[in-house]
């Protein structure tokens, strides 16, 4: 409940348990009068004390989302601080947060030791996490569960790798490199990409502190990891 908007409607539905019929008959007013500030029109002090008071909720609540919420029974007005312009205003030139997480449909894939700094990752997801915001276009991403200690400490057992597909791995950043055809179970690692040349991938692991090569020969797709939701 981000606006005021946001929480009339609260009070309305889910306090009061009224209509926008009834609130409208309530107060005296028309119920397209309720329907603007539920779409965040302006809204009368007199009304918002009103609602305050049928609500049982501080008007700074109503206002602003902070202090006490609402204990749905009435309160006597006399018990409620005037409704400033400024707080108002503040309202109407509050902006929300940006939404970091959104629809939780991002595939987590299960791994297991496929050897030394390698996992076995299943092709079936495990689960469906929430997506972070910079995924939100991508629909092929994905996250695999991290086995094994060959990244500590930038990967533990048990964090989940954040996988684009959409892009191709850079120097001195993390990828995930797939040995043949992911189709069923398929062999990969995490990796610090040191450098790449036509034949072979160079790449850093992080315990025991040491460099690799992967032949792309066998190494033959390799996809940027831009994060980790930590296990």
């Amino acid at each position: 409940m981000e606006t005021l908007a946001d929480r009339i409607i609260h009070i309305r539905r889910d306090i009061l348990g009224f209509t926008q019929a009834k609130l409208a008959a309530v107060l005296g007013i028309t119920r397209g009068a309720v329907g603007n500030w539920e779409r965040g029109g302006d809204i009368d002090k007199r009304h918002l004390l009103r609602i305050a008071e049928l609500a049982g909720a501080p008007v700074e609540w109503i206002v602003r989302g902070s202090g006490r919420p609402p204990i749905g029974k009435p309160i006597p007005l006399d018990q409620f601080r005037e409704v400033s312009d400024e707080m108002l205003q503040d309202d109407r030139n509050y902006r929300p947060p940006p939404q970091l997480l959104g629809r939780r449909d991002l595939p987590v894939y299960a791994a297991v030791e496929g050897g030394p700094g390698a996992m076995v990752v299943s092709t079936d997801p495990i689960d469906m996490v929430p997506r972070p915001w910079f995924f939100e276009r991508i629909r092929d991403a994905f996250v695999v569960v991290v086995v094994g200690d060959s990244m500590e400490p930038a990967y533990e057992p048990g964090d989940m790798a954040l996988v684009n597909p959409k892009l191709t791995p850079i120097r001195n950043k993390d990828a995930i490199f797939i040995a043949g055809e992911p189709e069923g179970d398929f062999r990969a690692s995490i990796k610090r990409l040191i450098r790449s040349t036509d034949q072979e991938y160079v790449v850093r692991q992080f315990n025991p502190p040491k460099e690799i090569t992967l032949p792309k020969k066998e190494w033959t797709t390799a996809y940027r990891v831009v994060g980790k939701y930590t296990g």
